[in-house]
């Protein structure tokens, strides 16, 4: 009885046809941890290695994720692509930068936004410290030219945050 309660709560998503069957909706791809797929990447970033390696295996599922998620709407390319998860430390910002570098990279007008007001990984993970950003494009207080930073490496466009003293309940009410 205690194994057949134990497998009623195994709601785990194991294969791309557990992510099928049970939520219903198509699987998209999976990345794995860098080093699985490039040991001599030890203690790199993953959308780092992507910049120097871009032809890499590692490179090359993420162009495959990234080409998945565009074509999951036959004839019509998503505008927005949102990257998120039900828990902190699963891959958010990691995912996201690499999606977005690998996009850039193949020629697309790519803005990646870093939305988390609180944490702002993108812009901590990159190592770049913005002085004014997305807060105070929404205030009005900056332009988008004015808060819009290139990457001359891959031609991505980062829309930042800014370290203020603005807060989210300020921006969203």
């Amino acid at each position: 009885e205690l194994l057949i309660l134990d497998e009623a709560w195994d709601v785990c998503l194991s294969t791309s046809e557990d992510v099928e069957q049970k939520i219903g909706l198509p699987y998209l791809g999976l990345v794995p941890q860098l080093t699985s797929v490039a040991p001599e990447a030890k203690n790199r970033w993953p959308f780092d290695y992507i910049v120097d390696n871009p032809l890499s295996a590692f490179g090359e599922l993420v162009r495959s994720l990234k080409t998945s998620i565009v074509a999951t709407r036959a004839g019509v390319r998503p505008k927005t692509v949102t990257v998120t998860s039900a828990l902190p430390s699963e891959g958010k910002t990691t995912a996201s930068i690499c999606i977005a570098r690998v996009s850039a990279q193949m020629g697309q007008k790519t803005v990646l936004l870093d939305c988390d007001v609180r944490r702002r990984n993108i812009i901590r993970a990159i190592g770049f410290e913005p002085s004014v950003g997305l807060l105070e494009l929404l205030d009005g207080s900056a332009t988008l030219d004015q808060v819009l930073v290139h990457e001359e490496g891959t031609g991505l466009y980062l829309l930042p945050l800014a370290s203020t003293g603005f807060g989210p309940k300020d921006a969203f009410g």
